[in-house]
């Protein structure tokens, strides 16, 4: 690990730290929180290295002789001018000149610690005593600066004790060093796993196991009785230092004793962890002496049959047991003097012992785990010598036995008291009789039957069996005589040779026999090489003479190679002779080359591929007749040879696969017309589409439907399905009814929309489209702008039919503009003749829009009339609203009136109410 604490702030520079070069000796400690010491990417671990980068200053000869300490501390910054931090809470890491200082700035301050400090994860206090007196100029050092006092440094004109700092010219600071750490990683405990926690009956030589933590170089091991010893890591308590497997075994402990063991891992720069766990075991106890009850020390005459017994002592579990009569194998608990090993009970019975010899015996003590104990005291005695055996009664062969069987057992039941039996059998007599070495052909057996082996035809043997008991051995014993009987004969064919493999035979073999009829002999055949001719197709008739047996038999097709056929004939005594001849095939076919097929259902033997000549096809792996053409295939393993020069080759098998593709699902389906087969859906795998059940051309993509049925296959793995009839239905709709050619009269281009083209025909609930072609195209929007002397067609879709299309031509008529005309005023009875507008083909309505224009005869009321004007192509412009005012004139009325007198001649009549002029 390598961490840079607070590297973010190292534009700032300080003076006196981590020392003041100005002064002949000055002390200081500096706290690091854990925090930022984290935050730069440094764990617990072992330090070894420190830096301070040195910015600025003179010649470091005057202060290169440093005491450096380094604690963990809880103590995160000092409140007055004694608060320093105890150096008894710290480790020197460091006493000397620094070799890597540079003579001049700027440069590191680098510490390697020959002794790496173990660093805990708390705050960090460096101390520094510098000791070398003399000053230079000032220096500067890269630092960060913080709130609070994490820094304490003292001046003095004498050397300075740290163990006792100075109180007088100490300075608190606000401004530590930059600080630059490696560290290596603590190894982590590793986990320990056998023995297991507590565990009692262990092994007093035990292999205790961890497996390994992270970090780890090697280990130190504690094994102890003392617990304390363990968890202080006592020196005497150290098995093993810088281990670095993960096991260790023990040795030499007591038996039932508490013994604790803990596993101290240690780093790269061989700091230890010793803060793992310990573990507590129990040894197994030790099994106490066992005391013997018989056969008593220095006994005699103990028969050579008996059963030893004890006395168990404590903690055991298993006892082996030593017997011998050389007293120094028991002492030294020899493998050849043990008699009985691991044994649960406390008495045995060893084998039958020999009359008249002194025995040494002792037992020792095992616990569960098998640890053993101090052996019993050494006990000898001695044995009486017993009575001699009787002789068996021989069983078989029974004496002067001809015709036996070479391979014969001799058989016999015990006399009385037998332990044991002498064998001996030789064509000698005498060597018999006299028990020569040569004619012992089993010794000390146990059992009541011996089969000897080597025996020769047509041979007389003597045998005898001399029964033995505890060193007592039989007289007398009688000697039986039996003879070996002579084979059978049988003749031996010429050797075949032949260029390819097929049936030959029959052969000829001539059989004879001394003892027995020629029909009760029995002969077989075997192939020394099956794979070219099997035993099985070895055939052996015998025909109605006697002594004859006819021998015929098939090579394996399409092999080649030689064989030897053993012939043995055995006669009913079970003697038996042998001949053999060989049969080679010079020539070999070599089998087709056949890979594994797929092929649809229906498919025959004449669809089936391999390459060869002359390929025939077979359903066994040999044997069998050659398949026909036209034999329906099935899913199963099939068989080709090849015929090259008359010969057939073996058989190689070919996995055959019928593909049955079941038909595709489809349902009736409704078109519009025009719909092709490439509008058919079916749910499959390439389906292809007919108009008949069976047989005819798929129909292609584009073919026009009609009302009718049609017929879908699918195809997977090349291998098409049967066929589903799928209803199809289409829809005709009608066209609609629209004029060849149409005028439009409109207020300006943009308003000659294409809703303003006429139709009828329309369908209920149909959709109306427009298009600018005949077919293909795309829906013209409704609102779209038509041109003068265009063609548009218009079609109608219901239930997402769309009928064929109707075209018209359009002429686009500008409608003129509204004619002018001012507020007018009339007399009553004015019409509209009367009203006066400017334009052409003048109509008046009483509407703005809508209406019938009104007569010229129509009588005018006081009210808003309309007046448009009609251009030569019969286009009528929107209307003009035109005030009209009728005033109505009253009667006059007569008033006063005076006549004329003879004095005046002159009268008056007053007249009210008088119109004013109105034309």
């Amino acid at each position: 690990m390598y961490g840079h604490i607070n590297n973010a702030s190292a534009a700032a520079f300080v003076n006196g730290l981590p020392f003041n070069a100005q002064w002949d000796y000055n002390y200081s400690q500096q706290i690091y929180l854990s925090t930022e010491i984290s935050g730069a990417g440094v764990s617990p671990g072992a330090i070894t290295q420190i830096k301070f980068y040195w910015n600025f200053g003179s010649s470091s000869t005057t202060w290169n002789d440093l005491d450096i300490y380094l604690g963990n501390t809880t103590q995160s910054s000092y409140n007055s001018t004694n608060d320093w931090i105890p150096i008894s809470a710290m480790t020197l890491v460091h006493s000397g000149a620094v070799s890597s200082l540079p003579s001049s700035a700027p440069g590191f301050l680098t510490i390697s610690l020959p002794t790496p400090f173990v660093y805990t994860g708390q705050n960090l206090v460096i101390a520094i005593n510098e000791k070398k007196p003399g000053s230079s100029t000032s220096q500067s050092w890269s630092s960060f600066s913080y709130s609070g006092a994490r820094s304490i440094s003292a001046l003095s004109g004498g050397v300075i004790n740290p163990t006792s700092p100075p109180t007088n010219n100490v300075t608190l600071g606000g401004s530590n060093n930059q600080l630059w750490l490696q560290a290596e990683f603590l190894a982590a405990c590793p986990s320990l796993n056998s023995p297991p926690d507590t565990a009692s009956n262990i092994s007093t030589s035990p292999t205790l196991s961890w497996s390994s933590g992270q970090y780890t170089a090697n280990y130190d091991l504690y094994l102890s009785t003392s617990q304390i010893d363990v968890n202080n890591l006592a020196a005497s308590a150290k098995v093993a230092s810088n281990q670095l497997g993960t096991s260790f075994t023990a040795s030499g402990l007591q038996g039932g004793t508490d013994y604790f063991w803990k596993v101290v891992p240690k780093n790269s720069v061989a700091v230890a962890t010793t803060n793992c766990n310990a573990r507590k075991f129990t040894t197994a106890p030790i099994p106490t002496q066992p005391t013997i009850n018989y056969p008593i020390n220095q006994a005699i005459n103990i028969p050579v049959s008996q059963t030893f017994s004890w006395t168990a002592g404590l903690n055991t579990s298993y006892y082996d047991v030593y017997l011998s009569t050389n007293q120094a194998d028991v002492i030294n608990q020899v493998a050849g003097a043990l008699v009985s090993s691991n044994q649960i009970g406390t008495s045995f019975s060893p084998y039958i012992l020999q009359g008249g010899t002194v025995y040494y015996w002792c037992i020792v003590p095992k616990n569960s785990i098998g640890i053993a104990g101090a052996s019993s005291t050494i006990y000898s005695f001695t044995t009486a010598i017993p009575p001699a055996p009787s002789c068996p009664n021989l069983v078989s062969p029974l004496n002067s036995a001809s015709n036996q069987s070479i391979s014969t057992t001799l058989n016999w039941t015990p006399g009385s008291t037998t332990s044991h039996y002498d064998v001996y059998l030789s064509a000698s007599q005498a060597d018999v009789t006299n028990h020569a070495v040569g004619a012992l052909v089993s010794s000390n057996q146990i059992g009541t039957s011996y089969s000897p082996i080597g025996l020769q035809n047509g041979t007389s043997y003597y045998w005898k069996v001399v029964p033995k008991y505890g060193g007592s051995t039989a007289t007398g014993c009688v000697i039986y005589q039996f003879t070996t009987g002579t084979p059978p004969t049988i003749s031996t064919p010429a050797n075949q040779s032949f260029s390819c493999a097929g049936s030959y035979g029959p052969i000829t073999i001539t059989l004879g026999d001394n003892e027995t009829l020629l029909q009760n002999l029995v002969v077989t055949a075997t192939s020394s090489n099956t794979t070219l001719l099997p035993n099985s197709n070895i055939t052996l008739t015998s025909p109605t003479s006697g002594g004859i047996v006819n021998l015929s038999y098939s090579a394996i097709t399409g092999s080649s190679g030689s064989t030897t056929i053993t012939l043995t004939v055995t006669d009913q005594q079970g003697f038996s002779a042998t001949s053999s001849f060989q049969i080679t095939i010079t020539s070999q076919t070599s089998a087709p080359t056949v890979a594994s097929q797929s092929l649809c259902s229906g498919a025959t033997v004449a669809d089936l591929v391999a390459t060869g000549n002359s390929i025939q096809w077979y359903n066994t792996a040999s044997g069998g007749t050659a398949l026909a053409n036209s034999t329906a295939l099935t899913s199963s393993t099939y068989y080709a040879s090849q015929t090259v020069n008359g010969c057939e080759s073996s058989r190689t098998p070919v996995a055959v696969t019928i593909n049955n593709t079941t038909a595709p699902s489809a349902s009736s389906q409704t078109f519009c017309s025009g719909a092709t087969v490439a509008d058919l859906v079916a749910t499959g795998t390439s389906i292809q589409w007919y108009s008949a059940a069976t047989g005819g051309s798929a129909l292609a993509a584009s073919t026009t439907l009609s009302t009718a049925t049609y017929y879908a296959s699918q195809t997977v793995n090349g291998c098409e399905s049967s066929r589903t009839s799928v209803a199809v239905t289409i829809n005709t709709i009608q066209s609609l009814i629209v004029p060849s050619t149409q005028t439009f009269c409109v207020t300006s281009s943009a308003s000659a929309q294409l809703t303003l083209i006429n139709y009828s025909g329309n369908l209920a609930g149909a959709t109306i489209k427009r298009y600018s072609v005949p077919t293909g195209g795309t829906v013209l929007p409704s609102n779209n702008v038509m041109n003068d002397g265009n063609t548009y067609y218009l079609s109608q879709t219901v239930n997402g039919c769309e009928s064929s299309r109707a075209a018209t031509t359009v002429t686009i008529n500008i409608n003129p503009a509204a004619p002018t005309a001012s507020s007018q005023t009339f007399c009553s009875g004015a019409t509209v003749a009367n009203l006066v507008a400017t334009g052409t083909n003048i109509q008046w309505y009483n509407a703005t829009t809508g209406g019938s224009p009104l007569s010229t005869s129509t009588t005018l009321s006081g009210a808003t009339y309309y007046v448009s004007q009609t251009s030569s192509n019969s286009c009528e412009s929107s209307r003009t609203p035109v005030a009209v005012t009728i005033n109505t004139t009253n009667p006059p009325s007569v008033g006063l009136s005076t006549q004329p007198t003879c004095t005046n001649a002159t009268g008056s009549v007053d007249l009210t109410n008088l119109p004013s002029e109105c034309s």
